[in-house]
């Protein structure tokens, strides 16, 4: 059984985020054991991908990998409509989520 993957992310004018997260899709994509199952860009990369809302559920936790390219705080990411941060019931893997992987500035800084 392959194992999806998913890649998210927001452009803001950079398009480098939008290459970097489908690079990280593809590449797995090419080793014939995994699928790529959500591409999800600017205004479809929500908060609620990654935080269940009344809207929404995590859609990031339907996939086994996943790369999130965006902009990023010592506590977060940003979503098109909202950051997603460490006071949010974030609970990555609950379902199927295994790797994650990011590019967002400062999300490691120690503050």
């Amino acid at each position: 059984m392959s194992k999806g993957i998913g890649s998210w992310w927001i452009k803001d004018g950079i398009d480098g985020r939008r290459l970097e997260a489908e690079g990280f899709a593809s590449t797995l994509t090419g080793l014939g054991e995994f699928d790529w199952l959500q591409n999800r860009g600017d205004s479809l990369a929500l908060k609620g991908d990654f935080v269940a809302t009344k809207r929404n559920s995590r859609r990031s936790d339907s996939v086994d990998a996943l790369q999130m390219s965006s902009h990023g705080l010592p506590d977060g990411f940003a979503g098109w409509d909202g950051w997603v941060t460490t006071s949010d019931a974030v609970d990555f893997g609950k379902l199927d989520l295994e790797f994650f992987a990011t590019h967002a500035c400062e999300m490691l800084q120690h503050t």
